[in-house]
């Protein structure tokens, strides 16, 4: 007769009970020991689901010293490129049967502080990290205390290896793009220069004006949200040589900017061409497909979980030595040409 399903969690000892085998060779079947035959395994892992056995996780701490938990922790869940990452690094994640945890900042750097005790309360193994602009001390030093990967930012207080996109290069090609079709009064509106992706995204655009002053004057800096982007586009146009082409540094901007230009009657590209920033389903819908830098997602979630095993120590770096804390690995954007630029004359 098979046992009812019981209503409260059961221990492997019971579940060793109820099939009539020794405790040692559940355990090992459910690790996948070798000693085991496949028969026997298959019998004892249906038993398992059967009966909704789940491993005692303290135990298997107190074993083998690994919680099989990493974090994820990111400013928003809406922008589509965090979104992208989660999945792919969730994804990956599970091949090495790990479980991610996810956290959402906000960019607070006290809901980062929160979610980096939650983690070391859980005994994660390590964390994949967008930090904050201004990252608390007790932030930096609870970072210590795991195996830590930036990821897309940096941040001097943050010992640690970062992933990123190659930004400043991505933004100045985005502006040489607008250069060869004529345009010589280019605006850019980019992201906070409090952050490192902030700083690169503007040093990018300066670096195609070398020497010239007036580039600055078409600079707005603002957050990434759809009213300050709009009002940061307004102020472009109302200047007295206002820009023939705009270059956006974050892809929250676009659709605050297209709504804005709708609003006031403004085409694109035939009164002003537009450079995104990230490559979203709909980039191919607006502006008769829009002209952006798309990000090699999956290649930078690929690279953060590698990362994170080599520093965690399941996996052998390439090149056989141990990462430096302070190394950058950057993965560089591509320019998708499509309908939201034209040629100036």
């Amino acid at each position: 007769m098979t046992p009812s399903t019981p209503t409260t969690p059961i221990t492997i000892k019971q579940l060793a009970q109820m099939l009539g085998m020794a405790h040692s060779t559940v355990s090992r079947a459910l690790n996948g020991h070798p000693s085991i035959s496949a028969a026997t395994r298959k019998r004892i892992e249906q038993a398992a689901a059967q009966f909704g056995y789940v491993p005692n996780s303290a135990a298997r701490i107190l074993k083998t010293a690994r919680s099989g938990i990493i974090g994820l922790v990111i400013p928003d869940i809406q922008n589509k490129f965090y979104a992208t990452v989660a999945k792919a690094i969730s994804n990956a994640a599970a091949e090495q049967h790990w479980q991610m945890v996810l956290a959402i900042t906000d960019d607070a750097p006290e809901r980062e502080s929160a979610a980096i005790r939650s983690l070391l309360k859980a005994q994660a193994e390590g964390v994949i990290i967008v930090p904050t602009a201004t990252p608390t001390q007790e932030t930096r030093s609870m970072l210590q205390r795991l195996h830590t990967i930036q990821l897309l930012r940096s941040h001097s207080g943050i010992h640690s290896p970062a992933i990123k996109v190659a930004d400043r290069a991505g933004i100045a090609l985005a502006t040489e793009h607008l250069q060869s079709l004529g345009h010589r009064r280019i605006g850019f509106i980019g992201p906070m220069i409090e952050l490192s992706t902030g700083r690169e995204r503007l040093q990018g655009f300066f670096d195609r004006f070398p020497g010239d002053a007036t580039a600055q004057h078409y600079v707005q800096i603002c957050p990434p949200h759809s009213q300050y982007v709009a009002e940061a586009f307004r102020q472009l146009l109302r200047m007295d040589a206002p820009p023939s082409a705009i270059v956006l540094g974050s892809p929250e901007f676009t659709l605050g900017l297209i709504e804005a230009a709708h609003q006031d009657g403004v085409s694109i590209p035939e009164q002003i061409s537009l450079v995104g920033y990230g490559d979203s389903g709909w980039s191919r819908l607006i502006c008769g497909g829009l002209t952006t830098m798309s990000l090699p997602e999956q290649d930078i979630a690929d690279a953060c979980v590698d990362m994170l095993r080599v520093r965690i120590g399941v996996l052998k770096a390439a090149d056989g030595r141990k990462t430096n804390a302070a190394s950058e690995t950057y993965f560089q954007p591509s320019l998708i040409l499509r309908c939201s630029t034209r040629s100036l004359g």
